[in-house]
């Protein structure tokens, strides 16, 4: 919820631009999310590329007043993350799964599942479905691109992107994360 909720807040800071509101509401919103997971961090990453995309890397004004409000949210977020770090020993054993190496095919199974679940209720066994969902999600991605003015493909472009980057795998391992999680793991070593 708190993905949608940044995300919207920007959108509509992006929209109104001068509206000080919009973009405190935007904060608010990055702050919010860094509370709730840590790896929220990924979604102001997307945040950062799509601003950066649709202003054609420039620091235009746009781009400064997303970078202040983007910086402030993070900036409320910092007693979270002291936090964070002192409880750093619990967060590695939470976030263990991150340092796991799946094979490929378990992987996809898994991405296919969770597609397919948005659609069907499914047991969490059962991918018999993922095949249509995944057709659905595909047909949807083309749709976007193809009929799609500019910021909202490239709005769906970087979302997708970033979290498959930062969930992806190569050789079965989801390196991102893990790169993340290490940090924690690393400094609860005794």
């Amino acid at each position: 919820m708190t993905i949608l909720a940044a995300s919207l807040a920007l959108l509509r800071a992006l929209r109104v631009d001068t509206s000080l509101r919009a973009w405190v509401l935007y904060a608010l919103a990055v702050t919010l999310g860094l509370y709730t997971y840590l790896l929220f961090a990924y979604v102001v990453v997307a945040h950062v590329a799509y601003v950066a995309l649709l202003e054609r890397l420039r620091l235009s004004p746009v781009a400064r007043r997303f970078a202040v409000a983007a910086a402030t949210g993070v900036f409320l977020a910092v007693p979270w993350f002291a936090i964070a770090y002192a409880h750093r020993a619990t967060m590695s054993i939470d976030l263990n799964w991150a340092q796991t190496s799946y094979p490929l095919a378990f992987t996809i199974s898994k991405w296919a599942f969770f597609t397919s679940a948005t659609f069907f209720d499914l047991t969490y066994a059962s991918v018999r479905f993922a095949p249509l969902a995944l057709a659905v999600v595909l047909f949807t991605l083309y749709a976007v691109a193809r009929t799609a003015t500019t910021r909202p493909a490239t709005r769906l472009a970087t979302c997708c992107g970033c979290t498959t980057i930062a969930t992806g795998s190569s050789k079965g391992r989801s390196r991102a994360a893990a790169r993340v999680c290490r940090v924690f793991q690393e400094a609860a070593a005794p």
